[in-house]
C-alpha cells in the first residue's frame, strides 16, 4: 500500500490502516516466535520417555499460557514437586490485572446509569449477572474452568481473591438448591471436575452434595441415573444405554465427598461391564474415548472394587497407545487437551501400585468449623515411610520429614531438627538433604534411599539416642 507524502497530513483512514498493519505485523512475529519455540520443544523432548514427554509438554504450556484453562499445567507441575514460584508470581499479577479491569468495566457501565462505584470488597454481594468473574473459559472448558481456578488457588497458595471464591460457592449453592441450570450430564461433568479440587470440596460441600443428589436420581421406568433410552427403528423396541462418564462421576464424587448417592455399586458394575480393549466409551455404542477412560479410571482407582487392577492395567496400556507424539492427549468433542492430559496423568498414577502423585488428595475434608475460612488441603502424606517412593512430590517428602520429627517429640519428648536427620545420614552439610526434600533434579536415587532409610529405621527413637 503506497504511503502518503510526509508533507501531506494522513487521513483518519490512513492512521487506522497504519495501526492495523502494525498490529498485524506484531501478531505475525509473535506467532513465528511461538512456532519456533514449539519446534525447539519438540526436538528437545523427542527422545524422552512417554510420561517425561507429557510432563515436559505441560511445563512448556505453563510458560506459554494462552487462557485460564492452561492453569491446569501449573497445578500438575506443583503436584509433582516442581518449583513453580516464578509462575505463581505471574499468575498473581495476571489475576490482579484481570480483577482490576473487570471491576473498572463494571463501574464505568454502572456510573452511566447513575449507580455508585463498587470495590473488591463488594464482589461477594454483587450479582454474577452484573459483575462477571475475572476468569473465563472457552466452550470446551465450561464444565471445568471454575474447578481449574480453585485447583490453581490451592496448589499455588494464592491469597487475596477470597471474595470471588466466596461468591462462586454461593452461586453454586443457589444454583443447585433451585434445581440447577445444567442439564444432568453437564452437572455430572461439573461435579466430577469440582471433586478433583480439595479446596472446592471444603468450600462448597452443600452445593456438591446437592449436585450428587441431582445426578443420582433414578429415572422414569426405574432406569438408573446414568442410563438413557434410545428408540430403535423397530416399532416399540428401545435400547437402554449407560453413560460411563456419568457413572464415573457418581462413584468418584461419593468417595471424595463421603456422601452416599445410593447408586455406587450399580455405577461400578456398569463401569466394569463396559470396558472393551482396555478403553471405555462415552456410551457403549460409540467409539473409545480418552476422557471417558480417564474418568472411569478415577472412579475405579478410588473405589478399588474386585478386579480393578486388571481393568486399570488394560486402560493404562490403551491410554499409552493414544498419546500424541508431542506428549499430550486430546480427542475431538471432549475437554481441552491440557485438561485431558492432566486428567490422564492422574489416572495413570491411580493405576500404579502404590499409586503415584495426584493433583488432589486421597481424602478430602468436606466440613470445617463454623466461621473458619476454607483452606486448601495439603498433599497426602504417605501412610508409611516405605511408601515414600522416588516419584513422590516435594510436598510429600517434606510432610514425611515433619511427621517423623513430630513422632520423635511425642514418643521421646526430645526435639530434633532437619539437621539431626542429615547428620544421621552422614552428610556434613545440608545441601543434599535440601535438594532431596525439594526434589531437585540433581538428587540421585542413592541420596533418596539414604534419607528414606532414616525415616524407615527411625534411629532417633532408639533408647541410646
Amino acid at each position: 500500500m503506497p504511503r502518503k507524502s510526509k508533507d501531506k497530513p494522513q487521513s483518519e483512514m490512513d492512521l487506522i490502516m497504519d495501526g492495523f498493519e502494525t498490529r498485524w505485523a506484531s501478531e505475525v512475529e509473535r506467532r513465528d516466535e511461538k512456532r519456533k519455540d514449539y519446534e525447539q520443544l519438540r526436538a528437545t523432548i523427542s527422545g524422552l520417555a512417554p510420561l517425561d514427554r507429557a510432563a515436559a509438554w505441560l511445563a512448556y504450556v505453563a510458560e506459554h499460557r494462552e487462557c485460564d484453562g492452561d492453569l491446569e499445567s501449573i497445578t500438575f507441575l506443583a503436584s509433582r514437586g516442581r518449583n513453580i514460584d516464578n509462575l505463581v508470581q505471574k499468575v498473581i499479577g495476571e489475576w490482579k490485572e484481570a480483577e482490576k479491569k473487570r471491576i473498572a468495566d463494571y463501574n464505568k457501565e454502572l456510573q452511566q446509569r447513575g449507580g455508585s462505584r463498587v470495590t473488591v470488597n463488594d464482589v461477594a454481594t454483587t450479582l454474577l449477572g452484573f459483575l462477571p468473574n475475572f476468569w473465563r473459559g472457552r466452550g470446551d472448558q465450561r464444565h471445568s474452568i471454575d474447578a481449574t481456578m480453585l485447583r490453581a488457588v490451592e496448589w499455588c497458595r494464592v491469597g487475596g481473591f477470597e471474595h470471588w471464591w466466596e461468591r462462586l460457592a454461593q452461586d453454586a449453592i443457589e444454583d443447585m438448591m433451585l434445581g440447577g441450570s445444567f442439564e444432568d450430564v453437564s452437572r455430572a461433568f461439573w461435579l466430577f471436575a469440582m471433586c478433583r479440587s480439595d479446596y472446592a470440596v471444603k468450600l462448597m460441600p452443600k452445593a456438591l452434595h446437592r449436585a450428587l443428589d441431582g445426578v443420582g436420581v433414578r429415572r422414569v421406568g426405574g432406569r438408573l441415573p446414568w442410563q438413557t433410552v434410545d428408540l430403535e427403528e423397530v416399532p416399540g423396541k428401545i435400547t437402554i444405554r449407560d453413560s460411563i462418564p456419568w457413572a464415573s462421576a457418581v462413584v468418584f464424587a461419593e468417595h471424595r465427598l463421603h456422601y452416599e448417592s445410593g447408586f455406587k455399586d450399580q455405577a461400578i458394575a456398569a463401569i466394569m461391564r463396559h470396558q472393551e480393549d482396555g478403553s471405555w466409551r462415552w456410551r457403549h455404542d460409540e467409539g473409545p474415548s480418552i476422557e471417558a477412560t480417564a474418568m472411569a479410571m478415577h472412579a475405579l482407582g478410588m473405589a478399588r472394587p474386585m478386579g480393578w487392577e486388571l481393568a486399570m492395567a488394560g486402560a493404562r496400556s490403551w491410554l499409552m497407545k493414544e498419546q500424541h507424539e508431542d506428549g499430550y492427549w486430546d480427542e475431538p468433542g471432549a475437554s481441552d487437551h491440557v485438561f485431558i492430559t492432566v486428567l490422564v496423568l492422574d489416572a495413570l498414577s491411580l493405576a500404579s501400585q502404590p499409586s503415584g502423585p495426584l493433583t488432589f488428595g486421597w481424602q478430602a475434608t468436606t466440613t470445617f468449623a463454623q466461621g473458619d475460612q476454607a483452606k486448601p488441603q495439603g498433599p497426602r502424606v504417605p501412610a508409611t515411610a516405605a511408601e515414600l517412593t522416588w516419584d513422590r512430590t516435594a510436598e510429600e517428602r517434606k510432610a514425611a520429614v515433619d511427621a517423623y520429627i513430630q513422632e520423635v517429640w511425642e514418643r521421646t519428648n526430645k526435639k530434633i531438627t532437619r539437621k539431626s536427620i542429615w547428620l544421621k545420614a552422614r552428610y556434613e552439610s545440608p545441601t543434599e538433604f535440601e535438594r532431596w526434600q525439594r526434589k531437585d533434579p540433581r538428587t540421585t536415587r542413592n541420596v533418596h534411599e539414604r534419607f528414606v532409610r532414616i525415616l524407615i529405621e527411625k534411629p532417633h527413637l532408639k533408647l541410646k539416642e
